[in-house]
């Protein structure tokens, strides 16, 4: 099986977005060529941009994760922050009735 098989099957199987597949597959074909022109077997070459497509979208999918982690570790912080001053502003407020 090739990499746009393997692409194709991820994409049937529902774990890739088609479009995503797409940019992989064209990444691959540009790598492949590049390898393969800068002397690289036909084999070698295609191997070779598999695994750095493969490594770049892992690497790509980690700083996405870590970035919406960061963002919800945040809001969190901000939530209870918020909710702290909104608890201390009621209690200002019935004393002002007082």
């Amino acid at each position: 099986m090739n990499f746009a098989d393997c692409l194709q099957a991820a994409v049937a199987a529902g774990e890739l977005d088609p479009e995503r597949a797409k940019l992989a597959q064209d990444r691959w074909r540009t790598l492949a060529d590049r390898y393969e022109s800068e002397g690289s077997s036909a084999a070698d070459a295609r191997q070779r941009a598999a695994d750095d497509v493969v490594e770049g979208m892992t690497k790509a999918i980690q700083r996405k994760r870590h970035m919406t982690v960061r963002q919800l570790q945040v809001l969190q912080k901000n939530q209870a922050r918020y909710s702290k001053a909104d608890a201390a502003f009621r209690i200002t407020r019935r004393l002002d009735g007082l």
